[in-house]
């Protein structure tokens, strides 16, 4: 057996290899792994001038958490309460969301919402 025997046949079907794959939507979900958009060049009329505009990719934004609090210090207060006071079950609460969300890779910001 000879090594051109063992290679598989070329499909005469597939013309050209993507440079970037696509990434099925639930892939990307399920993982957190998202492809990167380009922004194509623009096309030219005849002259010279642009036929059709191209529009930016959106700025990448990373997932929030924001927490109704001044800081994590004011929560840990809150939390060392008598456990029959709301105030000890929000801290509590939000300090175990604060971990979940650092677990996850997610930005925590800190404020009273409006």
């Amino acid at each position: 057996m000879t090594i051109a025997e063992s290679q598989p046949p070329i499909d005469a079907s597939v013309v050209e290899i993507p440079d970037q794959p696509e990434i099925p939507s639930n892939i990307e979900t399920a993982t957190g792994v998202t492809s990167v958009p380009t922004t194509p060049a623009p096309i030219q009329g005849p002259a010279d001038q642009p036929v059709v505009q191209s529009v930016p990719a959106p700025a990448q934004n990373t997932p929030q958490v924001k927490i109704p609090a001044v800081d994590e210090k004011q929560l840990e207060e809150y939390s060392r309460g008598n456990k029959t006071d709301a105030k000890t079950w929000f801290g509590v609460f939000w300090i175990r969301k604060i971990k979940q969300a650092i677990g996850g890779g997610l930005s925590v910001i800190f404020g009273k919402t409006q």
